[in-house]
């Protein structure tokens, strides 16, 4: 068991958090070293943490007489001498003492006593202490939830009691001599559970009992060699000429038994060998009933077997019947095929007949037609040459109008800029019918555009 860390905070006359590192330097180099002080300081405050954290209890609470003494604390509120929340500073509402430490097993723990005050307030009244041990790689915690469950698993995990601890390991002021005055067994059980040589007296206990144990094997080996002892000579003669006998009427009863074992097996192979034969002859007679059974199907398949030369004569016959039936039906087919030919031939030269007395009445209707048709032609060529013509006068009408509406725009301009100029210009004779194109120029136009459509219900 090794301490690692000692924290604490709001403890007697230590106010605020403190710690005491032991796995950092200076402390971590130190051999040895002393914890000093004046009176108040808090030396002792830090080894009733420790004991606290570990414990639950301090060294300076063993001689506190409790009988008929209270202490008071806040309000009407009263406590015993040898009451471990004591050691919480006045004026405050919570403390804690906490010690990390290395336990017997090589693993780290860390140990933790709190005490509060009803809802975190300093005048109100204190509460149960509170006690947990975690196991500080996973922080999980180790035991059970109980004060005393805690402090049996510390117990356990450093191998010391408090009684101990506080005897040889923490020796409070004027302890040492408590020590020194313990029984030659207390001293020794205690150097050997700081030291670890207990571990030396297990071994010698075992080996003690293993001694013991295989020495009670050897005495009843012994016993039993002392029950059976060795026969005179010539009793013993005698009982190996017997065995000599024995052994050779065993041997040959062993040929004999090799013997009766190779007749056994040379009679239960002739009754399967039997066996075998009976089934056979079993098998023989179902055969030949069989066969008996299949002679007139033999005899009709011989028959069949002596006209098979005759098979491709039939086999011709047959087709031959079957073309012939093909070749009637192909016939009836193609008469059939003949009479419908004939009546169509009949109604075609009918349609042929009706057709060319249609054909020479439109003959004679067409002779009509030409001269029309030949003046429709000639009417095409003159509405496409007048088209081309049209399109040109409309062209140049189009510039017109657009040089027509560009002089009455500059008019009006002009009459707006000079109203007398313009009076005076539309006062001259032909002026003022300059300002429209003539009647005779659009009728003109309409005409030429009537002339050049299309005919309707005729193309182009």
């Amino acid at each position: 068991m090794r301490i690692l860390a000692i924290r604490g905070k709001n403890l007697a006359s230590l106010a605020g958090e403190f710690e005491v590192d032991f796995q950092r330097e200076p402390l971590l180099g130190a051999g040895l070293f002393a914890i000093s002080g004046p009176t108040g300081a808090g030396k002792s405050t830090l080894l009733d943490a420790l004991c606290l954290a570990l414990f639950d209890d301090t060294p300076r609470l063993k001689n506190a007489d409790a009988r008929g003494i209270e202490l008071p604390d806040v309000g009407a509120e009263t406590t015993l001498p040898n009451d471990r929340r004591n050691i919480l500073r006045r004026g405050c509402a919570e403390g804690y003492a906490e010690v990390d430490f290395l336990g017997n097993d090589g693993v780290g723990y860390r140990s933790r006593w709190s005490v509060r005050r009803a809802h975190g307030k300093a005048e109100r009244k204190l509460q149960n202490a509170e006690m947990a041990i975690i196991r500080i790689a996973d922080l999980q915690p180790v035991g059970g939830r109980l004060k005393g469950e805690v402090v049996k698993t510390i117990g356990e995990k450093i191998g010391l009691s408090f009684e101990q601890f506080t005897r040889a390991v923490l020796l409070a002021q004027n302890e040492f001599f408590t020590f020194l005055k313990a029984s030659d067994d207390e001293r020794a059980a205690l150097l050997q559970t700081l030291t670890g040589t207990d571990r030396f007296e297990t071994l010698s206990r075992r080996a003690f009992e293993r001694h013991k144990a295989e020495q009670d094997k050897l005495r009843q080996l012994r016993e039993r060699l002392a029950d059976q002892q060795p026969l005179p000579a010539e009793e013993r003669i005698r009982h190996e000429g017997e065995q000599a006998t024995t052994q050779s009427a065993i041997q040959a009863q062993g040929e004999l038994e090799k013997q009766l074992a190779s007749h056994l097996r040379w009679h239960q192979e002739l009754e399967q060998a039997l066996k075998r034969e009976s089934a056979a002859q079993a098998e023989l007679e179902k055969a030949i009933d069989l066969r008996d059974a299949a002679a007139p199907r033999r005899a009709c398949f011989e028959q069949v077997e002596a006209v098979q030369g005759a098979r491709p004569l039939v086999t011709e016959a047959l087709r031959l019947e079957k073309a012939c039936g093909e070749i009637a039906g192909q016939v009836s087919a193609a008469q059939e095929g003949a009479a419908l030919s004939a009546q169509a031939c009949t109604a075609a030269k009918t349609a042929w007949e009706s057709a060319s007395a249609t054909l020479g009445m439109l003959e004679g209707a067409s002779s009509q037609f030409v001269p029309l048709i030949v003046q429709a032609r000639q009417l095409d060529t003159e509405v496409a040459t007048r088209r081309t013509a049209h399109e040109a006068a409309e062209l140049a009408h189009r510039g017109a109008q657009a040089a027509l509406a560009q002089a009455n725009n500059d008019l009006d301009a002009n009459r707006k800029s000079n109203p007398g100029s313009a009076r005076a210009v539309e006062s001259r004779p032909g002026v003022a019918g300059r300002a429209s194109p003539p009647a005779s120029t659009g009728r003109r136009l309409d005409a030429l555009g009537i002339l050049c459509s299309p005919a309707p219900g005729r193309s182009s």
